[in-house]
């Protein structure tokens, strides 16, 4: 029963997300016709831009003649909202045990169980919204005259997908230290910021450490799009965070939640 409960809690949040996710997508694709029409203010506009600008905002000369590069354009707002869905489930799976304080009194169970249940059951919603995702963008990207379709729809997703779980495992191990929602949001936006000037760092310098650090800039949407291949060069950085956050977690929440070796 309180598996279910939150499950269904995690499954809501992640509804929303996904419901904003694909009316935005769409929004976006929506006005790729409308784009191609204006060609010629697009050229325009392309050539004012730097090449460091265009790298960041994923801009190539393909960008509004191909639908594939056209929505590697969305990820510039996009990514946001995948990153911001993995944030939320972290936070929720870290701090919703208060109401639940009766039901760990009257039925013992292992904390550290416990939490990975929970983790999994978060994770769960996280790789469905990506899924569902992924089975949209196969369906519409199909009605395109485009080659690579299924493998160019599933490195994307790959790759936002592992920056997800990069941030949600750092956050995860960020909160389970903070037990004042307030100061867990407000620590969250920084850390989201702070990636995201981080990202902006790297386009201008071109610096391949900041890379490692930063799961924004894991991997190139573009070569992605152009290559179909997803280098691995960042898998360690991923695997090193993903695993300390969680173990960070799982460590703090059975040393400080409810005391004892069982609740």
């Amino acid at each position: 029963m309180i598996y279910r409960k939150h499950f269904f809690n995690y499954a809501k949040t992640a509804l929303v997300f996904f419901l904003l996710i694909l009316i935005s997508t769409f929004i976006h694709l929506g006005l790729f016709t409308s784009y191609q029409n204006n060609q010629a203010l697009l050229t325009n506009l392309y050539s004012l831009i730097s090449p460091a600008q265009l790298e960041f905002l994923n801009i190539t000369d393909l960008s509004f003649t191909n639908i594939f590069y056209y929505y590697a354009l969305y990820f510039n707002f996009g990514q946001i909202l995948y990153l911001l869905l993995a944030i939320t489930l972290a936070v929720k799976t870290m701090k919703s045990d208060s109401i639940y304080t009766k039901i760990f009194i009257t039925k013992p169970i292992n904390k550290r169980s416990y939490l990975k249940r929970k983790i999994a059951l978060a994770l769960l919603c996280l790789f469905a919204t990506n899924i569902l995702m992924f089975l949209i963008l196969l369906i519409y990207f199909s009605f395109w005259n485009l080659e690579h379709v299924f493998i160019t729809i599933l490195l994307l997703t790959l790759a936002s997908m592992a920056a997800e779980l990069t941030i949600y495992a750092l956050v995860l191990g960020i909160s389970a230290f903070l037990n004042k929602t307030n100061v867990i949001a407000l620590l969250v936006a920084l850390i989201l910021i702070f990636f995201i000037i981080l990202s902006v760092i790297y386009q201008i310098t071109d610096l391949k450490i900041l890379a490692y650090l930063d799961p924004l800039c894991y991997f190139n949407l573009i070569d992605i799009i152009s290559e179909r291949n997803l280098e691995l060069d960042y898998l360690a950085s991923m695997v090193i965070i993903t695993t300390f956050g969680i173990n960070l977690a799982l460590c703090e929440y059975e040393r400080d939640y409810l005391g004892g070796e069982n609740v």
